[in-house]
């Protein structure tokens, strides 16, 4: 590709009408310090080898730790007040631009890949995708090589200039490697000598086929062969047929045997309201119960798995000759507490593992090559980015900007834009609201009465509330008010949810 430079802006422009691909990676769920290159303890060679070719941000921001809310920040350059998306019941309205729609619109085949069910089509990010893979089976969750099963023969046959969207989500809850080893579990039903099933409780729902006489039939679950290291569960407990009902009436939440703690045994009734024997399916997932300690480890060996698949996903390029033509985007919608400040997941908090994630560009001979840039930056920049890369007009008004002089280094903004985060309730119990600048976090919780100021440079961690500094927090707190006062709010864009969507909320933590 021919590509010329802009010596007064040292915007790249594409100069001879052809174009390059694009690559958007979204990690769900990613915390940037698990990262080695970001000085985690995690093996990342990939995304390691990724950053050296481009240019890492130290300080990227999510504006909404949730993932509707946030992708909805990425692909429209506005924050979460302003397109309206604030959980998971709300969608993006189609007056939206959205970045899909002006690459679709200046040539580029459009392509989305999504690994969770809360970015099924439904929730409108999939306005100019010309593709927009969202199936799923029993759960609202893939595997990033189940995903990666649909993306390396899609990648192989596209001879025109893409945009392709991957969204993996294996770090996210719930915490299950695919590569372990789980426990068996053995159902039988009662009276019925050959009928009996082995599942694993690797936190996957599993559909079980049965032949229910009418009234009341007893399934018992029970462990097989080693003892157990930790509890187990049994959760999303149901049949297939309205007339069937399931119950479990012991065991499910005890999660162990109380005379045998290294065994497990529940007792689910099927009651049959129909006058006929019924052929149905059990469904059920059977999770086993972490200890933080643990909930870490598989929280890094789920960033570690992601890492090699993303591997694969880069030699496929590099196998099709597709690697040196592509503007590669890697970042994360958002981070997890993992224990940290006594919080496991992301909804409710505002910190820096809830809210600082990975950011990476590479586009080989366009963009620097090994390059960290330490100002902080937000995934609203993304847009504008992308749009500048190319040179493409965009006419509607955006919040983001442009990160080309950070990484070209040819200007240095005057005055860093601080950063607004929020939660918002639901699902967090409590809504919060974040001002990022270089040096400072202020974080309010109105409901609580509560502020928080944070010194980033020498507190990283978060861990002294500096209230001791009334200038500072007084100005940051008038400049947070100022900004949020100046949005231009949206009203949300509700839609209803049927029982097993809210099913699926619960099973990825997003309903309690």
């Amino acid at each position: 590709m021919a590509c010329s430079t802009d010596t007064d802006n040292k915007r790249l422009m594409v100069s001879d009408g052809t174009l390059s691909n694009v690559l958007f990676i979204v990690v769900d769920t990613l915390r940037a310090d698990y990262l080695s290159i970001y000085g985690g303890e995690s093996a990342t060679p990939n995304i390691d080898t990724l950053a050296a070719s481009g240019v890492r941000f130290e300080r990227a921001y999510s504006h909404a730790p949730i993932t509707g809310p946030s992708h909805s920040s990425m692909f429209t350059s506005l924050l979460p007040r302003v397109h309206g998306v604030r959980n998971h019941f709300q969608v993006l309205n189609d007056e939206h631009v959205t970045l899909a729609e002006i690459l679709k619109r200046n040539h580029w085949n459009t392509a989305a890949f999504v690994s969770l069910g809360v970015l099924k089509a439904r929730v409108g990010l999939s306005q100019g995708f010309n593709e927009y893979h969202d199936s799923f089976g029993l759960d609202w969750w893939k595997t990033s090589d189940q995903l990666n099963n649909e993306i390396l023969p899609w990648i192989s046959r596209q001879k025109e200039p893409f945009f392709l969207w991957v969204h993996y989500s294996d770090p996210h809850e719930p915490y299950a490697p695919v590569d372990r080893i789980y426990p068996q579990l053995l159902i039988k039903q009662a009276g019925v000598e050959n009928l009996t099933t082995t599942i694993e409780a690797d936190a996957n729902t599993k559909s079980i086929p049965l032949v229910v006489p009418p009234g009341r039939t007893v399934i018992k679950v029970s462990t097989v062969g080693v003892p157990l290291h930790r509890p187990i569960r049994l959760q999303g407990i149901r049949t297939t047929d309205s007339q069937v009902e399931a119950e479990c009436v012991s065991g499910c939440e005890s999660a162990k045997n109380i005379k045998n703690p290294e065994t497990f045994s529940a007792t689910v009734v099927i009651n049959n309201l129909n006058d006929t024997k019924t052929n149905t399916n059990l469904i059920l997932r059977a999770d086993e119960v972490l200890t933080l300690q643990e909930l870490r480890r598989r929280y890094q060996e789920e960033v570690e798995y992601s890492d090699r698949q993303i591997g694969f996903l880069l030699d496929s390029l590099h196998s099709t000759e597709k690697l040196d033509d592509t503007l590669i985007i890697l970042t994360a919608d958002h981070g997890e507490g993992l224990g940290n400040h006594g919080t496991v997941g992301h909804v409710s908090q505002l910190y820096d593992e809830q809210l600082r994630v990975p950011l990476i560009l590479s586009w080989p001979g366009h963009l620097p090559a090994n390059k960290v840039v330490k100002t902080p930056v937000s995934l609203i920049d993304l847009l504008p980015t992308i749009t500048d890369l190319f040179n493409l007009s965009d006419d509607f008004e955006r919040s983001g900007r442009t990160l080309v002089p950070l990484m070209l280094g040819s200007a240095v903004h005057d005055v860093t834009p601080s950063i607004i985060a929020e939660t918002f309730s639901p699902p967090a119990p409590r809504e919060r609201r974040a001002l990022i600048t270089d040096d400072y976090k202020l974080i309010v919780t109105p409901a609580q009465n509560r502020t928080e100021l944070y010194d980033l440079i020498d507190d990283p961690e978060e861990l002294q509330n500096e209230k001791g500094r009334p200038r500072v927090l007084a100005e940051l707190r008038e400049e947070l008010r100022s900004n949020l006062s100046n949005l231009k709010v949206r009203k949300p864009d509700e839609r209803p949810i049927s029982e097993d969507q809210l099913r699926q909320l619960r099973s990825l933590g997003y309903v309690r």
